[in-house]
């Protein structure tokens, strides 16, 4: 999934806190809405990265 290799760079830009599921849709190009159907966080989200 395209999203796992865009996870890592709005970390890698700012705090754990600040990044936002919309911040990682930005960079992977997908919709919130996708992320939010597949993850309940953003440490569900890391730990299957």
């Amino acid at each position: 999934m395209l999203v796992f290799g865009c996870v890592a760079k709005p970390f890698t830009e700012r705090t754990y806190a600040s990044v936002t599921f919309k911040d990682i849709g930005e960079a992977a190009g997908v919709a919130v809405s996708s992320i939010n159907t597949h993850f309940s966080s953003k440490l569900d989200m890391l730990k299957a990265a």
